[in-house]
């Protein structure tokens, strides 16, 4: 399978219903089982477990669920977990009733949460919770940030630091981080002639092959949303289901007892060796999540 574009994926998803939209299959049909729903990380989209759906072909449907914000600039949400809510009806468009099987990676692990709230509260049943090292509301992960240190910090992982010169040069005169501003500064970067016309990510959580300016700057802008939608939460609300947990080794032990207090004890907690970055693509991870969802 080659390794997809972001305007592709968004010109070419599959979508199930009108009133999901933002939501792609990412593997083969499997009519024996209930589908996996994986909640976006702070970027936005569902491309980071597209290694996962792969292990589970044949095994289970794994539908992406994608920000809408994404595909609609204008869409707004008030908050987290007014988020939430909408994916868990979106969900019920595609899978009417229960049981249910949710996962979250980051940011989705909050957003997989809120679900499974949402979901429950409706006196569906939620099978299955896995939280892959979650932001977790209340901690010191959800710090308000300098919008141009965050530009800056992005253009430094997706272009050469012989940029940074000009990047300093445009930063200066832009006045608001709307996302036609950082458009603008980002085609202004690669206008030069010797500019690839296509911008490789390899280290971004995005996981796009390439893409152009305007695209980026979408995606940057959809991350800075989140990530102010995510300060909108003081903490996650109960689920009857018990969490499956994946910490990154190197979390602090205060992060995972402020989940469990938010969430109640999990089912299960495991360490991974992978970064925070890379766990989507750990294959213990995915074993592991095999097993449990054959």
């Amino acid at each position: 399978m080659a390794r997809p574009t972001l305007a592709g994926m968004l010109k070419n998803r599959e979508t199930v219903r009108h009133n999901a939209e933002h939501f792609a299959r990412l593997n083969s049909l499997c009519w024996t089982r209930s589908p996996l729903f994986c909640l976006h990380a702070g970027e936005g989209t569902s491309f980071p477990y597209l290694p996962l759906a792969r292990h589970l072909d044949q095994v289970r449907t794994v539908f992406g669920v994608s920000c809408r914000r994404i595909l609609n600039h204008d869409h707004h949400d008030e908050s987290l977990v007014t988020m939430a809510a909408d994916y868990a009806q979106s969900i019920r468009h595609i899978q009417p009733k229960g049981p249910y099987y949710l996962l979250g990676w980051s940011l989705g692990g909050a957003l997989a949460s809120l679900v499974a709230n949402q979901l429950e509260t409706q006196c569906e049943h939620v099978a299955m919770l896995s939280l892959v090292d979650p932001l977790i509301p209340g901690t010191d992960e959800a710090q308000e940030e300098n919008w141009k240190e965050s530009l800056r910090e992005f253009v430094e992982t997706v272009l050469p630091n012989s940029y940074m010169n000009r990047f300093d040069e445009l930063i200066m005169r832009a006045e608001n981080s709307a996302e036609e501003t950082v458009a603008g500064i980002l085609r202004e970067l690669v206008a030069d002639e010797k500019a690839p016309d296509a911008i490789a990510l390899p280290k971004l959580e995005m996981g796009i092959a390439g893409v152009g300016p305007d695209l980026l700057a979408r995606g940057f802008c959809v991350a800075r949303y989140l990530r102010e939608l995510a300060r909108s939460i003081d903490a996650l609300p109960p689920t009857f289901v018990a969490p499956h947990c994946w910490w990154d080794s190197n979390r602090p032990e205060s992060h995972r007892l402020a989940l469990y207090a938010q969430l109640g004890q999990p089912a299960a907690s495991t360490e991974l060796v992978s970064a925070h970055s890379e766990m989507m693509n750990d294959d213990a991870l995915s074993m592991a999540l095999v097993q449990l969802l054959s």
